[in-house]
């Protein structure tokens, strides 16, 4: 068991549940329109979030699994 993956992912899940605890709750308390600049950079902040992960992941390690016995047969699999 990886502990510092357990620990961001918990980290990340209680984030998560205030962040759904805010956006049920404060809609009802305020007073401005509601569609307001949270509401639109938040799912560019994900997306963003998700592409800069996955670009750091592919610098640490190979998408193609070198060495392995079977890797030109597959590559050159057709039907």
């Amino acid at each position: 068991m990886d502990l510092k993956r357990l620990k961001f992912i918990s980290i990340w899940i209680l984030f998560a549940h205030l962040l759904d605890l805010y956006w049920l709750v404060m809609p009802s308390y305020s007073t401005s329109p509601a569609l307001s600049w949270i509401e639109i950079s938040f799912p560019f902040l994900i997306i963003g979030l998700v592409v800069v992960i996955f670009a750091w992941k592919m610098k640490r390690q190979n998408l193609i699994p070198i060495g392995d016995p079977k890797l030109e047969r597959g590559l050159e699999f057709r039907l």
